[in-house]
């Protein structure tokens, strides 16, 4: 398999794993936040047990999971193109010399 369809697949599965991470954050964020949100003895009402058929702690591994697989995926990208974050200050502080001899394809 080649570099670039390598690259490619990563990309593609870095989207589908960073859109799930997201969405249970923002699920996170306003439907349990932290603080004195949660249940408290029955004087909450407003207590949420499950939202989208997951109770809190489901949400909290679905979370960890795509998290983990998307932080994987990150990694692999960034040592696809380690070479590039290697020229980055080179290419950022141009000098004559030193902007030819790094080359990121």
């Amino acid at each position: 398999m080649s570099k670039t369809k390598f690259n490619t697949i990563i990309n593609i599965l870095e989207i589908i794993f960073f859109i799930p991470t997201v969405v249970s954050s923002l699920v996170f964020f306003f439907v349990w936040p932290s603080g004195n949100s949660g249940y408290q003895g029955g004087r909450n009402l407003n207590y949420v047990t499950e939202f989208w058929g997951l109770e809190k702690q489901q949400w909290s591994v679905f979370h960890t999971f795509v998290g983990l697989i998307f932080i994987i995926l990150m990694t692999s990208h960034i040592l696809l193109h380690w070479r590039w974050f290697t020229c980055l200050p080179k290419l950022l502080l141009p000098k004559k010399t030193s902007a030819k001899k790094c080359n990121t394809k």
